[in-house]
């Protein structure tokens, strides 16, 4: 069975790929152990972390989160360094989603501590990947770019072709974030074609929604919105909802670039109410922020600060998200009575996301 799910993994069919792993889980589970008993203790936390693999991509955070912890709870170092390694990658995969830097930090450190215990290079690569992704969410997008080259040369050094490319694209949206778009196209088209090499659903739909992206910037909208739509399907067809709002939050941000505002704030809805269904946090509120943005050039200017405000003021809002509306929120502030700002203020900082959520159902459904 356990071939089967890493190819399941690998081709990106995460659905099956979990089934499978939790039916292994149930028939190891019940079988017991002694505590002299370490292989079928360590085969029981291995499948435990496997699964969890899965379940993130489906977005089953909180069963994820249980099995890393428990699997985290059997192992032990030094001999286990290297599966600890990959619970605590994943674990910050979790603790990033909902917003928690500093578990997210702890996370990535004990990740990459544990592959250098084992001295192993994927390990290694992965944590270097996870160092990365927080240090461009808040916005430190040369380290960034130091850690996925950490990564590649691994990767490259194991002729791991996949793994390259997928921090090929991490670099290339490292520059992205920094509004660099011509030169994060290069290294997208490059970890496009290593995706197609590898046959990597998974690697080609993230590739073609970044592409979208760099079209948006540029201004080609036409040409975005296509490549958005087909990331899109794929996203659908694997089942990957952290996929599917962020092709829906791009989609959305070029129907705003292009004053499509109806169009916009459909899409933009739907990015919120999918990243909110999984607790992708950092998705709710880009999708928060880009409807915040639509509402204010259409006019809407007291629901328009008041998510802008709210999204400014959260810890897992994203740097590249605040970078995004930081212009308009300025100018808002500024030509706003003081009253009407300190009111929506109060109001932002009195919230949760739940709060807002419910909210918004509100006023998105009243006429307009």
């Amino acid at each position: 069975l356990y071939p089967f799910a890493t190819f399941y993994h690998s081709k990106t069919r995460f659905r099956l790929g979990e089934q499978l792993l939790r039916r292994m889980v149930a028939v190891v589970k019940p079988l017991g152990w002694k505590a002299a008993e370490f292989t079928r203790q360590k085969l029981y936390a291995q499948l435990l972390i496997r699964a969890s693999l899965f379940s993130l991509e489906l977005a089953n955070y909180r069963w994820a989160e249980a099995q890393l912890r428990e699997a985290i709870d059997l192992l032990h170092e030094p001999d286990d360094a290297r599966d600890l390694s990959e619970a605590w990658r994943a674990m910050g995969r979790i603790t990033r989603m909902r917003g928690n830097r500093d578990e997210t930090r702890h996370a990535a450190a004990e990740a990459m501590r544990l592959a250098n215990l084992a001295n192993d290079s994927t390990r290694k690569a992965i944590a270097f990947n996870l160092h990365a992704v927080l240090a461009s969410d808040e916005g430190e997008y040369e380290q960034s770019r130091r850690y996925l080259s950490s990564a590649i040369q691994l990767y490259e050094q194991d002729g791991y072709i996949e793994g390259a490319a997928r921090m090929t694209c991490n670099l290339g949206s490292s520059y992205a974030r920094a509004l660099d778009v011509d030169k994060a196209q290069p290294y997208y088209e490059q970890s496009l074609a290593m995706g197609e090499v590898v046959q990597s659903p998974m690697i080609v739909m993230v590739n073609v929604s970044n592409l979208a992206h760099v079209m948006r910037v540029k201004g080609k909208f036409d040409e975005a919105k296509q490549l958005y739509q087909q990331s899109l399907q794929l996203a659908r067809e694997m089942g990957i909802e952290r996929w599917i709002a962020a092709n829906l939050m791009g989609l959305g941000q070029t129907y705003l670039s292009a004053r499509e505002f109806p169009q916009a704030i459909t899409t933009l809805r739907g990015c919120i109410e999918v990243g909110h269904r999984s607790q992708n946090y950092p998705d709710v509120l880009g999708g928060m922020s880009l409807l915040g943005m639509t509402w204010a050039q259409q006019g809407k200017v007291v629901p328009a600060l008041r998510l802008m405000r709210f999204v400014e003021q959260h810890s897992a809002t994203l740097a590249r998200d605040k970078a995004t509306h930081a212009e308009l929120l300025e100018e808002l502030l500024e030509e706003l009575p003081p009253k009407l700002v300190e009111e929506t203020s109060a109001w932002a900082a009195a919230q949760e996301i739940e709060d807002v959520a419910r909210w918004l159902e509100g006023e998105l459904a009243a006429p307009a």
